[in-house]
């Protein structure tokens, strides 16, 4: 759930461009602001959004559910 693009999110968005170009249907989850998730959409990557503060969150825990 974090915002910023360092290491962490960079090796997700990676591996999901990986998985994408193998035709493998992945989604990025992450929060609706994120630089990840705004990358991932240039790529033409599958993402969902999630509002929230954590991942321990229980909103954010639901959300994630659906």
């Amino acid at each position: 759930m974090g915002r910023h693009y360092v290491g962490g999110p960079n090796q997700v968005l990676s591996l999901c461009r990986g998985l994408h170009d193998r035709g493998v249907d992945s989604w990025l989850v992450c929060p609706a602001d994120s630089e990840s998730g705004q990358k991932a959409r240039a790529r033409g990557l599958n993402v969902r959004t999630l509002n929230g503060g954590g991942v321990l969150e229980p909103r954010v825990c639901l959300q994630g559910r659906r």
